[in-house]
């Protein structure tokens, strides 16, 4: 994970965005998120390598989806009930638990908890509302990015939000998106700043005019002022070691082990679809090619010749990470 930014050079002119370190941190987050959503099965698949050539399986995943259980069991526990704040003074309270209300903190929250615990950082963003009224919003992390005080991570420095702009248009009569600028907001304690990017063959390029929605975002950056004695946007972090700024997903502790159960499932399901092709041993005689055609006369199938070893099968897993190589498969025709 990375240790995290210092400065703001990795959004100046010129750079490659995000950087180096980001990109390993952006990965882990999409990956984590399939593993959410079991969707990283289907980016892994199990290649038999033969002497007749690669058969390839598809990867099989435990019955039970024990990353998406860690999850929604933390949230339940976490989360199972709505709060009620209670204070001395009973306006107050009301006014309080009205506001939760209002700003809908408690569904945010469960948001935010549930990046927590996938991604190991949940963002928050307070804002106001388009009535003017105070607002909660929940950032996916992987717009977010922290800067931290280059002797002392845990100082804060500003959050930079990087969201990136789409030109939308059709090719081929299909409807398709070019990432074609970068909108960034930098937090600082009581204002932030916005200004938006070119962004041009992975760098970043020349400042742009740009309409936010109602307001103009000029060249010149856009300063904005929150009212807020602190930052307008806050992080929680997972499991964040000493020399880290990020946070660690819940499912670094059991991916490996899920991992290896499902290739050894995998392995199986393969040898036992092995298994049921049966393999014959024939004669040598049954190998003179015709002389007409240059073929063997018999095909019928898997034949391995009398008084010869069978090429060994050797099993491979494709990993989006890495090849593991697993088992050996031999069988003997003598």
């Amino acid at each position: 994970m990375s240790k995290g930014l210092t400065s703001l050079d990795f959004i100046g002119e010129g750079a490659i965005f995000p950087n180096e370190g980001n990109v390993m941190r952006l990965a882990e987050y999409r990956i984590n998120l399939d593993r959410y959503t079991g969707a990283y099965s289907k980016k892994r698949k199990l290649v038999v390598r033969t002497a007749d050539g690669d058969k390839i399986y598809n990867w099989k995943i435990l019955q039970v989806n024990y990353f998406k259980l860690i999850t929604d069991k933390f949230i339940g526990l976490l989360l199972n009930e709505k709060p009620h704040v209670t204070m001395a003074c009973s306006e107050k309270s009301k006014r309080l638990n009205d506001l939760i209300e209002e700003t809908n903190f408690w569904s945010k929250f469960q948001q935010v908890a549930m990046s927590f615990s996938q991604l190991g950082d949940g963002v928050f963003h307070v804002y106001r509302g388009s009535s003017g009224s105070p607002a909660v919003g929940f950032i996916p992390p992987y717009y977010w990015y922290k800067v931290v005080s280059p002797f002392d991570i845990e100082e804060v420095v500003c959050h930079v939000l990087a969201h990136p702009i789409y030109d939308t248009g059709l090719k081929d009569g299909l409807l398709i998106q070019n990432y074609v600028g970068i909108r960034f907001v930098i937090h600082y304690k009581g204002h932030y700043v916005e200004f938006v990017r070119d962004f041009v063959d992975g760098k970043i390029g020349d400042a742009i005019e740009f309409d936010g929605g109602g307001f103009l975002i000029p060249c010149s950056d856009r300063v904005v002022q929150t009212g807020l004695e602190d930052f307008a946007v806050h992080a929680v972090h997972n499991s964040k070691s000493v020399d880290c700024v990020y946070g660690k997903s819940d499912y670094d502790a059991i991916a490996d082990l899920v991992s290896e159960l499902e290739k050894r499932l995998t392995i199986n399901s393969a040898i036992l679809d092995k298994h049921s092709e049966p393999t014959m041993v024939a004669d040598e005689d049954m190998f003179v090619p015709d002389e007409l055609t240059g073929k063997d006369p018999f095909e019928g199938g898997n034949v391995i010749q009398e008084g010869f070893v069978e090429c060994v099968t050797q099993v491979v897993v494709i990993n989006p990470n890495a090849l593991l190589k697993c088992a050996v498969i031999t069988r003997s025709g003598v």
